[in-house]
């Protein structure tokens, strides 16, 4: 398992990645929108969020306020749309296209 701290910036839309293995989503502080395949997810602080990175997903956070979400993954991580990440690690949830 990697775990990431993720900023994700005011009004940023991130690529649309796929990557193997599994991914879980914790919202942390703000909103963010989840993007996967076609469906948007709407989540706020306190929402998570589990599926199967092999599907087309993206992160976008739609609000003028930064958001910060908490990224696991299992197998391999992927190497595009994680670049500003914090690996020092130390409510609601759902299962997407699970």
């Amino acid at each position: 398992m990697d775990p990431f701290f993720v900023p994700v910036p005011p009004t940023e839309t991130r690529p649309m990645m796929s990557h193997g293995g599994e991914e879980f989503i914790h919202v942390i502080e703000g909103v963010v929108t989840l993007q996967f395949d076609d469906q948007r997810h709407d989540l706020e602080a306190g929402d998570s969020t589990y599926f199967q990175g092999t599907h087309p997903h993206r992160l976008i956070n739609p609000s003028a306020t930064a958001s910060r979400v908490l990224l696991v993954f299992t197998g391999l991580a992927p190497d595009a749309g994680v670049d500003e990440l914090d690996t020092s690690v130390s409510s609601s949830s759902s299962d997407v296209g699970g």
